[in-house]
């Protein structure tokens, strides 16, 4: 009995066990979500921060910009840093290369260009960067844009988004109130073909090249090719300020002797008075030579050729200059002309008549010989005069001619051409501003014959002297005629001039 009620137990003690441990089990499941009641919430943990520079932005030159990171944004709600590296253009950070701040501002800056910053926000560790560009414009609202690889001279209206084609057809474009015009770069190093005649760039539009496939501007490493005709590219300035940077422009050789090659040249627009300023900075300009042949004013190879301009800078261009033309050479000296016939020898004068005696017996002596050349009428002599005076005699044969001395020779005019990559060289002619060459001198003329050894004989004439050879054209890198009242600024240039052209020979 006792054996009995101890099984009994036994038993009673193991279903408890059992029951436990299958509530124990329905228990786990209800925790791990396996039921149908509330889970328990997880732990919260740390998320990136995310950096938000803000949309890409147009600006004027010297205009306040507002960068704006406002949009940037952390998981956890942590307060952020924010840091603004500057990595492409124009310092604006002060030289520190970064500003700080939810929303930095700073001023843009003179020259048209590329600002890039990159955004990283801190919210104890650094999140991936987020980049803004700043277009820095002349004026935003006067844009017009020009992409040869993509734009379009018939369906683009010169907009970013919808560009022209072609230079030419952009400045043709160009009416009242004025515009400037923003180039790309063509791709494989490509140049926009303008050989068939100059570019005229008047009072107010500016040219700016250097833009990538992504309207990012580098005037060192991207510069715009264009090659030009022999006078590439003309400017007219006025009362508006004028700009050309970031292009590498050549101007193909001259076809003439006497035709000069000009990359850029530079004159007053006749309708406006001359005020603005003239900007011509970071480009390379590359002249070609004057044609081959001779001429009496040769032509010169400039780089910029610029008249009387009030306000002009030209600063960072790297300028090279081709071969001057070559001058003409002198026309030989004349002869002199010989000396005439000397004069004829005078002979010698009447002689007096003898008187006769009283009682007229004896004749009077013979009168000398006179002259050949004039019957000498004495008056009538007194009765007691003896015979009248015989005819004159002839004189003595005039001299020989005298020869007349051999022409000087032209003073040799092999005056080397001016080679000058300075501002300023060489002589110009007032009224155009052209540049003349350094000419040869005359020869000297011959010194007169020596007079026949007869009587009276006549000098010869002198020769005259060769002409002198045409002096050669100028390689000039910058020539500038300026007047005391002008603003000029060179500075910066990499200047390479060529030779100048080969002088005419003088001759005798």
């Amino acid at each position: 009995m006792v054996t009995s009620n101890l099984g009994i137990l036994r038993c009673a003690v193991k279903n408890k066990i059992k029951l436990l441990a299958v509530l124990l089990s329905l228990t786990v499941l209800f925790a791990c979500g396996g039921g149908g009641g509330a889970a328990t919430p997880p732990s919260a943990t740390t998320g990136d921060a995310v950096a938000d520079a803000g949309s890409d932005q147009d600006v004027n030159r010297i205009d306040m910009v507002l960068l704006d990171g406002s949009n940037s944004d952390d998981p956890d709600n942590a307060s952020l840093t924010y840091t603004w590296t500057q990595v492409h253009g124009p310092d604006v950070t002060g030289g520190a290369g970064s500003l700080t701040g939810v929303s930095p501002s700073f001023t843009a800056p003179e020259q048209v260009s590329t600002l890039i910053f990159e955004l990283r926000v801190n919210d104890g560790m650094d999140s991936p960067a987020d980049t803004v560009q700043i277009n820095v414009m002349e004026a935003v609202s006067l844009a017009l844009f020009v992409d040869g690889d993509n734009g379009s001279d018939t369906s683009g209206d010169g907009s970013r988004d919808n560009p022209f084609a072609t230079i030419r057809h952009a400045l043709s474009q160009v009416s009242l109130p004025r515009r400037d015009i923003y180039v790309k770069t063509l791709a494989n190093d490509a140049s926009y073909d303008e050989v068939i005649g100059t570019l005229e760039i008047y009072s107010g539009t500016s040219l700016y090249g250097g833009y990538d496939g992504n309207w990012v501007r580098d005037v060192a490493a991207n510069k715009t090719l264009i090659a030009g005709h022999g006078q590439a590219v003309m400017i007219y300035f006025g009362e508006m300020d004028i700009w050309l940077s970031g292009f590498d422009i050549s101007a193909r050789d001259s076809l003439l002797a006497n035709t000069s090659v000009e990359v850029i040249r530079i004159d007053n627009f006749p309708l406006e008075p001359a005020t603005a300023r003239l900007v011509i900075r970071d480009n390379t300009l590359i002249a070609g030579n004057v044609g081959a042949g001779t001429a009496g004013t040769p032509g010169n190879s400039f780089g910029i050729h610029s008249l009387y301009h009030p306000d002009l800078e030209i600063s960072n261009n790297t300028i090279v200059t081709g071969r001057g033309g070559d001058g003409t050479d002198g026309d030989n000296g004349t002869d002199g002309v010989h000396g005439g016939d000397g004069l004829d020898g005078q002979g010698r004068s009447a002689g007096v008549g003898g008187f006769t005696p009283v009682d007229g017996l004896l004749s009077g002596g013979r009168g000398g010989t006179g002259d050949y050349r004039t019957f000498v009428d004495l008056p009538t002599l007194p009765p007691l005069c003896g015979s009248l005076p015989a005819t004159a005699g002839e004189g003595e044969a005039g001299g020989e001619a005298g020869v007349g001395g051999d022409g000087g020779n032209g003073a040799d005019a092999t005056v080397a051409g001016l080679d000058a990559n300075i501002a300023g060289a060489g002589d110009g002619d007032y009224s155009t501003g052209n540049l003349l060459p350094a000419h040869g001198q005359r020869g000297g003329d011959g010194q007169p014959g020596t007079p026949g050894s007869g009587g009276g004989g006549a000098a010869a004439s002198a020769g005259l002297g060769g002409d002198a050879g045409s002096g050669g054209g100028a390689s000039v890198a910058i020539y500038v005629r300026t007047t005391t009242n002008n603003q000029l600024t060179i500075t910066g240039n990499s200047l390479q001039s060529g030779d100048g052209g080969n002088a005419g020979r003088g001759w005798r």
